[in-house]
């Protein structure tokens, strides 16, 4: 791989780095308000879809990290 190409590619890492920094601090303000829910409000659709989007978003993170990792690999 030449030079320009791994440029370009530490490039996308970085953008990667920075996407996964956004989603973490989503993740971590929705799960403090959940944590700050009333326990009478942990059975309702609200609540459970706020749980289900910090599942999904938790999933998101970690692949974006398998994708960070694979592009580093692909950089060897």
């Amino acid at each position: 791989m030449n030079n320009e190409r791994r440029k370009r590619l530490k490039n996308s890492i970085q953008l990667l780095h920075q996407s996964s920094e956004i989603l973490v601090d989503v993740v971590t303000d929705e799960e403090d308000t959940l944590n700050g829910m009333p326990e009478s409000l942990s059975h309702t659709d609200r609540y459970q879809t706020m749980e289900c989007a910090v599942n999904s978003l938790d999933e998101a993170i970690e692949k974006l990290d398998q994708v960070i990792e694979l592009v580093e690999d692909a950089m060897e």
